[in-house]
């Protein structure tokens, strides 16, 4: 990733754990990972990730087992199920992860309501976990996009339930730009992440969206940097923004959101 960012002309970028199935009790292993990646290099800005489902650690009991003998390959499977055997019986909750990682600094928190097979709207499952990134000034960002079921429209549902938090929308919706769109006139704490949306896409919401709420984004390993910056830059020469807009979009809104030195 640092390569990506050396040939791209990339400063800083945020992180975060993917769907891993060797990620540890409540991510820990995956997370405790990350902070040690973002430690060894300070252009990396770490975000936790969870799984709201994981309420007790049972969810990643059945995932470390299947794991046991599975062909897929972590940096640090090992360590994933020496933690979890060590820890059988006396598990990890979401609030345990959550105060561990805050203390090692990460910036935001990650959730996938399609990976983790939850809804926006399980008011249950968040509650105790938004109380933590309140309390602690934290972002969240969640993925909005899906094939199977319309998670922007449940975004509108949270967004409306968390107001005194920011919020990112992974992806703005994809492919549905006008969800996104809506949300911004609507919403005045939510941000929106272009990332992996077509360029026809992008055009219509850096058009119609407040310049100071776009985020640019990647989605590596889905997509590469060296690909996908020229394409937000043909946007914005296509567009003829001003250089505060130009600036704002590229980094500037970033670094305001997440409290980042100049």
């Amino acid at each position: 990733m640092i390569k990506q960012m050396d040939l791209a002309g990339v400063d800083f970028a945020v992180v975060f754990p993917l769907d891993e199935m060797c990620r540890g009790p409540c991510y820990s292993i995956a997370n405790e990972y990350l902070l040690e990646q973002a430690m060894k290099y300070e252009r990396l800005i770490p975000f936790a990730r969870i799984d709201p489902t994981e309420i007790d650690g049972c969810r990643y009991s059945i995932l470390c087992r299947i794991n046991d003998s599975s062909r897929i390959k972590c940096p640090y499977q090992e360590e994933s199920l020496k933690r979890y055997k060590k820890s059988y019986g006396c598990m990890w909750t979401l609030e345990d992860e959550l105060n561990n990682v805050i203390g090692k600094g990460i910036k935001g928190v990650k959730i996938h309501p399609r990976s983790q097979n939850f809804k926006l709207v399980d008011y249950d499952l968040l509650d105790p976990i938004m109380e933590i990134i309140k309390k602690n000034d934290l972002v969240l960002i969640s993925h909005t996009q899906s094939h199977t079921r319309n998670i922007a429209k449940e975004f509108v549902y949270f967004a409306n339930h968390y107001t005194d938090i920011p919020l990112i929308m992974g992806h703005s919706g994809m492919r549905n730009p006008e969800s996104a769109i809506k949300i911004s006139k609507k919403f005045d704490h939510v941000f929106f992440d272009l990332s992996i949306n077509e360029p026809d896409h992008i055009e219509k919401l850096i058009s119609e969206i407040p310049h100071e709420r776009l985020l640019i984004g990647t989605d590596m390993p889905y997509r590469l940097m060296t690909k996908t910056l020229p394409v937000y830059n043909a946007v914005l020469e296509k567009l003829k923004l001003d250089t505060t807009s130009k600036e704002q979009i590229l980094g500037l809104n970033a670094m305001r959101l997440l409290k980042l030195d100049g």
